[in-house]
């Protein structure tokens, strides 16, 4: 079974053979979308799409990966070369 992608250009595409508009508009509509979502987010708040997902920002704490444990060990530990894994 091969893998089904979906980018940003492919959305707009669907969109706009779906609802009748030029390719051009429907972009400028997709990108609207994700910018609302992003600016709701960025604000603190959430965004719940009723039959497709919620979406809301989370604090994780930090945690050492590889490279930070090899700072770490050789002496050099700074803020800058500790990484946080998402």
């Amino acid at each position: 079974m091969s893998k089904i992608e979906l980018n940003k250009k492919g959305l707009a595409d669907q969109v706009a053979e779906q609802v009748g508009l030029t390719k051009k508009d429907a972009a400028a509509v997709v990108d609207a979308v994700f910018a609302s979502i992003t600016e709701t987010l960025a604000k603190g708040g959430e965004v719940d799409i009723y039959g497709f997902g919620k979406f809301e920002v989370k604090s994780r704490a930090r945690t050492l990966t590889l490279r930070s444990i090899h700072f770490v060990l050789h002496g050099f530990l700074s803020w800058t070369c500790i990484s946080s894994k998402y």
